[in-house]
């Protein structure tokens, strides 16, 4: 993800596009007026384990006109709040490219450090100067950093930018050309844009309740479309829901064993999805997928307040119920969407 962010007190940026044809329209999706340039931009970091080369098989921006974005440095230089405006020397995709050239050396920690900041996009990017230093000062970063460098260099570098942007002039952040990188989430909550972005006509998802984040991938009259949905055009969000609320029968529905504390039910659907034009994912209208997706649904959150001893019984009611012999068919097909080659 791109983000128009406070670097610091006297050094800001944001994403600009550069002219010319064939990029595609770019929707805001921030609810901040305020906020400049693009809001968030769908990136991927791709390796394929086992190789001995450390270049990635996908590029680091999803849309091909990806390149035509760069950043633009605003820098007040002293006390007088003179500025310094000065275009990034990289554009986003060829700081990507660069980094993605050493992927294979990134730590596995960096990765998901990079591709699951919490808030990143709430406190780390628009977040004024006394709480950025406040954060620094107890060691928290909201945010991870890519500049231009090959592998793990680009990160640090990044990094470094951000921490030292008090001192950095105008030229320094130019030729380090950074931008912040977040939470895949906010473009792809699911997995499955990612997926169908780069090819795939079978994906096979599993989820852990029903909730706007599956619900996002289908079209809806009521609901603008934005940077990342709808994927589908068809089937609708009401007619998802209808199989899934129990209004149209689910595919499978496998039920719990009687005294079960966690587990509600596991239901899987079957269905044929015809995609919706999405141009920051390179994804075109009218391409079918076979989509097989489970849920299973129980009481517990992802942990905030649980009791952690309560997933391994949740695990064990998920067992007992998928050898459950009345459960024995479905659980069969499910088991084989994730076990066919």
């Amino acid at each position: 993800n791109a983000s128009g962010v406070y670097l610091a007190y006297d050094a800001k940026y944001h994403i600009e596009q550069a002219p010319g044809p064939g990029h595609p329209t770019f929707p805001q999706t921030t609810a901040d007026p305020t906020a400049a340039g693009l809001a968030y931009t769908p990136a991927q970091f791709s390796y394929e384990l086992g190789t001995n080369g450390t270049g990635a098989p996908y590029p680091f921006c999803f849309a091909k006109d990806c390149g035509g974005l760069y950043a633009r440095y605003d820098v007040t230089k002293d006390e007088f709040h003179k500025q310094e405006h000065m275009k990034a020397n990289y554009t986003m995709s060829e700081v990507g490219e660069q980094m993605l050239q050493g992927a294979g050396n990134f730590p596995v920690v960096d990765v998901a450090a990079m591709h699951s900041n919490l808030l990143d996009q709430k406190l780390g990017a628009h977040i004024d100067r006394t709480l950025a230093g406040f954060l620094q000062l107890c060691g928290f970063d909201f945010s991870r950093w890519l500049a231009s460098g090959v592998g793990p260099t680009s990160a640090a570098r990044g990094d470094s930018l951000w921490k030292d942007s008090s001192k950095a002039t105008a030229k320094d952040l130019a030729a380090g050309s950074p931008f912040a990188v977040g939470d895949g989430g906010w473009n792809d909550e699911t997995g499955v844009l990612s997926a169908v972005a780069v090819g795939a006509t079978e994906v096979v998802s599993l989820f852990t309740d029903l909730n706007s984040t599956f619900y996002d991938m289908f079209s809806d009259p009521f609901w603008p479309p934005t940077v990342n949905g709808p994927l589908f055009e068809t089937p609708s969000r009401e007619s998802i829901k209808a199989w899934l609320n129990g209004d149209m029968p689910a595919s499978y529905t496998l039920v719990p064993l009687p005294g079960a504390k966690h587990l509600q039910d596991i239901k899987a659907i079957e269905y044929q999805g015809v995609t919706a034009a999405l141009p920051w994912f390179n994804i075109k209208a009218g391409a079918n997928v076979a989509m097989k997706s489970v849920f299973i649904r129980s009481n517990l959150d992802i942990g905030m307040f649980t009791n952690f001893n309560s997933y391994p019984e949740l695990v064990q009611e998920i067992v007992d119920a998928m050898t459950a012999p009345g459960n024995r068919q479905a659980a069969q097909v499910i088991l084989s969407w994730f076990t066919k080659p």
